[in-house]
Protein backbone atom coordinates (compact mmCIF):
# COMPACT_ATOMS: atom_id res chain seq x y z
CA UNK A 1 0.00 0.00 0.00
CA UNK A 2 1.11 3.30 -0.65
CA UNK A 3 2.16 5.48 1.65
CA UNK A 4 -0.46 8.97 2.26
CA UNK A 5 0.92 12.45 2.18
CA UNK A 6 0.08 12.57 6.09
CA UNK A 7 2.41 9.61 6.49
CA UNK A 8 5.34 11.07 4.01
CA UNK A 9 5.22 14.62 6.07
CA UNK A 10 5.15 12.72 9.42
CA UNK A 11 8.69 10.76 8.82
CA UNK A 12 9.52 14.30 7.43
CA UNK A 13 9.37 15.88 10.30
CA UNK A 14 10.88 13.03 12.48
CA UNK A 15 14.54 13.30 10.57
CA UNK A 16 16.40 15.65 12.65
CA UNK A 17 17.68 17.47 10.28
CA UNK A 18 16.23 20.28 8.08
CA UNK A 19 16.89 19.68 4.94
CA UNK A 20 15.84 16.56 3.37
CA UNK A 21 15.98 14.65 0.31
CA UNK A 22 12.96 12.10 -0.58
CA UNK A 23 13.88 9.39 -2.90
CA UNK A 24 10.17 8.32 -3.40
CA UNK A 25 11.17 4.60 -5.51
CA UNK A 26 7.56 4.32 -6.37
CA UNK A 27 6.03 6.44 -10.28
CA UNK A 28 2.83 6.22 -7.64
CA UNK A 29 4.39 8.08 -4.79
CA UNK A 30 6.29 10.79 -6.72
CA UNK A 31 2.76 13.09 -6.86
CA UNK A 32 2.38 12.32 -2.89
CA UNK A 33 5.94 12.95 -1.77
CA UNK A 34 5.15 16.37 -4.06
CA UNK A 35 2.76 17.59 -1.88
CA UNK A 36 5.00 17.36 1.37
CA UNK A 37 7.33 20.22 0.27
CA UNK A 38 4.97 22.68 1.12
CA UNK A 39 3.47 21.89 4.33
CA UNK A 40 6.32 21.59 6.48
CA UNK A 41 8.93 24.12 7.03
CA UNK A 42 12.06 22.33 6.68
CA UNK A 43 14.01 21.96 2.95
CA UNK A 44 12.62 19.48 1.62
CA UNK A 45 13.66 17.90 -2.36
CA UNK A 46 11.96 15.54 -4.24
CA UNK A 47 14.66 13.12 -6.68
CA UNK A 48 11.78 11.23 -9.06
CA UNK A 49 13.25 7.94 -8.67
CA UNK A 50 10.78 5.22 -10.23
CA UNK A 51 12.36 2.09 -9.00
CA UNK A 52 14.54 0.72 -6.19
CA UNK A 53 17.95 0.45 -8.88
CA UNK A 54 16.88 4.01 -9.53
CA UNK A 55 16.95 4.89 -5.65
CA UNK A 56 20.19 3.39 -4.89
CA UNK A 57 21.82 5.13 -7.52
CA UNK A 58 20.89 8.22 -5.71
CA UNK A 59 22.24 6.81 -2.52
CA UNK A 60 25.67 5.98 -4.17
CA UNK A 61 25.69 9.62 -6.08
CA UNK A 62 25.11 11.35 -2.89
CA UNK A 63 27.96 13.74 -2.25
CA UNK A 64 28.20 14.36 1.72
CA UNK A 65 30.41 17.82 0.88
CA UNK A 66 28.07 18.94 -1.33
CA UNK A 67 24.47 21.22 -0.43
CA UNK A 68 21.30 20.05 -1.09
CA UNK A 69 20.76 21.74 -4.36
CA UNK A 70 24.14 19.95 -6.34
CA UNK A 71 23.19 16.41 -4.79
CA UNK A 72 19.88 17.19 -6.14
CA UNK A 73 20.57 18.14 -9.24
CA UNK A 74 23.50 15.43 -9.62
CA UNK A 75 21.08 13.25 -8.95
CA UNK A 76 17.97 13.79 -11.31
CA UNK A 77 20.74 13.76 -14.13
CA UNK A 78 21.87 10.38 -13.09
CA UNK A 79 18.12 8.95 -12.49
CA UNK A 80 17.56 9.96 -15.85
CA UNK A 81 20.60 7.91 -17.18
CA UNK A 82 19.43 4.77 -15.08
CA UNK A 83 16.04 4.76 -16.81
CA UNK A 84 18.08 3.76 -20.05
CA UNK A 85 20.13 0.51 -18.57
CA UNK A 86 17.32 -2.12 -17.91
CA UNK A 87 18.21 -5.77 -17.71
CA UNK A 88 15.55 -9.00 -19.02
CA UNK A 89 15.93 -12.01 -17.84
CA UNK A 90 15.46 -14.82 -20.33
CA UNK A 91 14.55 -18.21 -19.87
CA UNK A 92 14.80 -21.35 -22.41
CA UNK A 93 11.18 -23.45 -21.81
CA UNK A 94 12.25 -26.89 -22.51
CA UNK A 95 8.86 -28.34 -23.92
CA UNK A 96 10.16 -31.67 -24.44
CA UNK A 97 8.55 -34.44 -22.07
CA UNK A 98 10.48 -37.72 -20.30
CA UNK A 99 8.49 -40.87 -20.07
Amino acid sequence: MNPSTKDILLAVEQVPSDKIILLPNNKNIILTAKQVKPLTKKMVEIIPTETIPQGVAALLAFDYDANLETNTNLNETGNRECENHRGYARRTLNTTRRS
